[in-house]
């Protein structure tokens, strides 16, 4: 997050000034800190006061200081993954991966675990802040925010034909956006496919101006979010699978002669063929 301005650091005083009597510890005193929950607000300290009062009793209701105390069912560290990359951004900030699209939100609920999986969501998030604030920039303060992939790919109708399912993925996505201000730089969901857009328009009322403002959406064209992508992180610090080559080959022709052409991801190859008779069968080799 960008350092405060001559101004915000004269609203930051008259916030912490507002908000004394929460006691807070020295790590919610910090300007960073103070200032994630003014710019999330913009500048409009009794909106910002409120959403920080609300984040606080909501983590005292939710135990999320213990947090790392409790355990999700050994199967949703398979079910449920993330990474932290190996690597960091172009300025040092953490770089998470999450394949979304491979997640069945939807058996969990149906089998009775709602609560549990959205638990694990809020673990999940204090995982990747505590992350996050183990690093510092090059002024020497924490980072305060992250950048994340979110994979698509695998993503199906079928979680968004259960109500329950739908309303508990919009349940994390409300936790977020209220207790986690300005933590995200930078959000690329990769690897959306057609349905994507009706799952979006759920979430998108959620979302602030802000939030919406850092993500960028692509589909499963290798070739134009992959240079996105490396535009702000290095290709070492990206999974393996995003470094693999985004082309094709393909051996087409006729008559005995074969002609190699290659298709970059998601792109087509047009051939005209001269059918001479009916319910003829076409077929011809591929090299992958």
């Amino acid at each position: 997050m960008a350092e405060p301005t001559k101004d915000e650091l004269k609203l930051i005083e008259r916030f912490r000034e507002n908000i004394r009597d929460l006691n807070l510890n020295n790590e919610q005193e910090e300007d960073m800190f103070l200032l994630s929950w003014i710019r999330a607000r913009e500048n409009d300290l009794i909106k910002a006061e409120d959403m920080l009062r609300k984040s606080l009793i909501w983590r005292k209701k939710e135990d999320i200081a213990n947090i790392f105390d409790w355990h999700a069912p050994p199967s949703y560290a398979s079910r449920y993954k993330s990474n932290k990359l190996s690597g960091v951004d172009n300025e040092g900030r953490s770089v998470f991966n999450l394949p979304l699209g491979t997640w069945d939100i939807r058996k969990a609920v149906e089998a009775g675990e709602r609560e549990i999986y959205i638990r694990y969501v809020d673990q999940l998030l204090d995982k990747f802040m505590k992350i996050v604030r183990q690093s510092t920039n090059e002024n020497g303060r924490r980072h305060t925010q992250f950048v994340i992939i979110i994979d698509m790919a695998g993503f199906t109708i079928r979680q968004l034909t259960s109500s329950s399912t739908v309303s508990t993925l919009l349940e994390t996505f409300r936790r977020f956006e209220a207790n986690y201000p300005e933590t995200l730089k930078t959000v690329f969901i990769i690897n959306t496919s057609r349905i994507f857009p009706l799952a979006y328009s759920f979430v998108k009322p959620l979302l602030s101006a802000r939030t919406r403002s850092k993500i960028q959406i692509f589909n499963s064209n290798m070739s134009k979010w992959k240079p996105v992508l490396l535009e702000c992180i290095p290709e070492k610090s990206l999974p393996s699978d995003y470094c693999q080559d985004s082309t094709a080959e393909v051996l087409h022709g006729g008559d005995g002669v074969l002609i190699a052409a290659i298709v970059e991801a998601g792109a087509k190859l047009n051939l005209d063929f001269n059918v001479l008779k009916a319910n003829a069968l076409l077929s011809f080799p591929r090299k992958f």
